[in-house]
């Protein structure tokens, strides 16, 4: 394709960022149609899956499969018929390691993996709509500068280099540029064949940064390359302070899987930053339990003495009415005594006249009036009432035995439920049922009390997890992961480093760029792989087949031997025999590498082994021995 500038050094689209903006999701509609026709929505077995790692919220699996997918990539797995979410890890040549939610055991024999990469180029799609509106805030002019639409030019705030930052390291004189450039320039492409040191180069630039106090994202295309920085980073003993206070964050599942790294996820910061919070609402919550228990049972008492109490009060109401009946019955025995003596005397009188009436002649009865038959009949009724009066008198004395017999077993059982209602307070210290209950009420406002409290750390405890982002010197993870969550791409940051830039694909790069405040590190190897598309329209060759290096003119100063400031060519390599160095130099990078001293002497050494003593490449010409080429039925390569 043929490079025509537009603006300063961009070799394709448009100065106008919105319609620019349109031509990427030109290019995505393309992809997204084409990968809704089965190129990119793969479904595919795997194999032998064992686990290999696991913390609270993910389990991660390794598979034997003849597929790969982008890391990060949403998919869903189906083992014995149970879908399950979940996202990739990390693929090579071997297998995958896949993500998942939930913990199926050691051994997984077989599943079918689907992938929908589609929906995260919709979601893109979505994201650069809210950007084009405003919705999102990006930093469009810094990514126009990183597109090479517009000049950069120096870093307003520069930051100030730092020797003493690289010790250990003895960075060589193109790694020394590139360090330095990257501390005061606005964008830095870093290019960095197989085994020049790329990886040390990153880790000391962000090394220096984070001195300075600077926010960085560092993102690349793979996990493992995220990894690999790190590291180095990690490695490094003067930033144990960063990682002890969480201000070094790897975001998503580290291929790296050890206890340094578990200590950079997010999980492990919020679980150390809240831990005493969470003690805390442990103590709690046992105390609250504590008090439950002491309001129970100083209820079940209060139920007891409340019942006792209410015995207590039918049996003194009994007891007022025994009472009383017993004095009405000691009031009527006294009146008909009284009645009875009454009678007793009128009866001697009678008697008494009676006597005198049968000793009395006739004249003297009949002038007083004295007749023996009337006076014997008056004596004999006054007789009748003077017995029945002494019938009633037993009858009532009888009841009044009775009452007060009722009324000694009423004052027995009132003492008897007097003595237990207070055994039942005693019990609980109390010296009455009234300070009882005060002390269940005390008990529930204490527990009201601590539950305001646990709610008062619980939104300590949200606003800790809120701000683990934004308190962040360092959030490193892969694009996609950086394009999909909100966490990320709300925050500005101070740098964007991305590694692996000749992989990424430019929309995602253009919306990355969005969230530095214009500082750019661009790292990686435009002689190896490209970005991968499955559409082959245009607009989708144009702009998801090309990598940055490419669309900000970088290749085209690189072709033409024209000196591009922004660029920086690690040339010295650690890696190869000089031999095979001088190869592939000659090959790819027009003879630009060269072999580090410690490197060729330490190749020469295994190269001097048999069975080729003295030589490190051997050319070997295998067209009449058969060769085969082998390719999964399920896949083009």
């Amino acid at each position: 394709m043929s490079s025509t500038r537009v603006g300063w050094r961009a070799t394709a689209g448009s100065i106008e960022k919105r319609e620019l903006i349109a031509i990427f999701q030109s290019a995505l509609r393309e992809e997204i149609s084409e990968l809704k026709k089965g190129k990119g929505g793969k479904q595919f077995e795997v194999y032998d899956g064992r686990r290999v790692y696991s913390s609270r919220d993910m389990t991660v699996y390794r598979f034997l499969a003849e597929e790969s997918l982008s890391d990060d990539t949403p998919v869903s797995i189906n083992i014995d018929g149970e879908p399950i979410s979940g996202h990739v890890v990390s693929t090579d040549p071997e297998g995958i390691n896949i993500g998942l939610e939930v913990d199926r055991g050691e051994f997984l024999p077989r599943a079918t993996i689907q992938s929908s990469s589609y929906k995260i180029l919709e979601d893109l799609m979505l994201k650069l709509d809210r950007a084009r509106s405003g919705e999102i805030p990006l930093n469009m002019d810094g990514s126009m500068k990183l597109f090479g639409f517009l000049k950069p030019g120096s870093l307003l705030n520069p930051v100030r280099f730092s020797e003493q930052i690289t010790e250990g390291y003895a960075p060589n004189i193109e790694q020394q540029i590139a360090i330095r450039k990257s501390l005061t320039q606005e964008v830095t492409f870093i290019w960095g064949p197989p085994g020049t040191g790329k990886t040390k180069t990153l880790s000391i630039i962000l090394n220096q940064l984070i001195r300075s106090g600077r926010s960085v994202l560092l993102t690349s295309h793979t996990n493992a390359a995220v990894d690999e920085i790190l590291k180095k980073f990690i490695e490094n003993d003067e930033n144990a302070p960063y990682i002890e206070a969480g201000r070094i964050i790897r975001y998503g599942i580290p291929t790296v899987l050890n206890d340094r790294f578990s200590e950079l996820l997010v999980d492990t910061i919020i679980e150390k930053q809240t831990s005493k919070k969470r003690r805390r609402i442990e103590e709690l919550q046992t105390i609250i339990g504590f008090n439950n228990e002491k309001i129970r049972k100083s209820e079940n008492l209060e139920q007891a003495a409340l019942t006792t109490n209410a015995l207590l009060r039918t049996q003194k109401h009994k007891l007022e009415k025994v009472e009383k009946n017993t004095a009405n019955l000691q009031h009527r025995i006294l009146e008909l005594n009284s009645e009875r003596d009454e009678i007793t005397a009128r009866l001697t009188n009678q008697r008494e006249l009676l006597e005198k009436a049968k000793t009395a002649g006739v004249f003297k009865r009949l002038f007083y009036g004295l007749n023996v038959e009337r006076i014997e009949t008056e004596l004999e009724t006054m007789k009748t009432k003077q017995d029945i009066l002494t019938l009633k008198l037993q009858s009532l004395k009888s009841e009044l035995k009775d009452s007060e017999e009722e009324k000694n077993a009423s004052l027995a059982k009132i003492a008897q439920l007097e003595d237990c209602l207070g055994k039942t307070v005693a019990t609980r210290g109390m010296p009455s049922l009234e300070s009882l209950q005060g002390k269940i009420h005390e008990l529930s406002q204490e527990i009201e009390d601590r539950k305001l409290e646990i709610g008062e750390i619980e939104t300590e405890i949200n606003k800790i997890k809120e701000n683990v982002f934004s308190n962040a010197l360092v959030v490193a993870c892969t694009i996609t992961r950086a394009c999909l969550d909100s966490r990320i791409f709300r925050r500005k940051v101070d740098d964007l480093i991305l590694d692996e830039a000749s992989m990424a694909a430019l929309p995602n790069l253009f919306f990355l760029g969005g969230l530095s405040s214009g500082h750019y590190i661009v790292s990686g190897d435009f002689r190896q792989l490209a970005p991968i598309s499955a559409s082959d329209s245009e607009s989708a060759t144009t702009w998801l087949k090309r990598d940055i290096f490419v669309q900000s003119g970088i290749v085209e100063s690189v072709n033409s031997n024209i000196d591009d400031e922004r660029l920086v060519m690690l040339r010295e390599q650690y890696r190869m025999h000089s031999d095979i160095c001088a190869l592939v130099s000659d090959a790819v990078y027009g003879g630009k590498l060269r072999t580090a001293e410690k490197t060729r002497l330490a190749k020469e050494q295994i190269a001097a082994l048999p069975p080729f003593e003295d030589e490190a490449l051997i050319f070997c010409d295998t067209a009449k021995v058969d060769p085969w080429i082998k390719k999964a039925g399920s896949s083009n390569s």
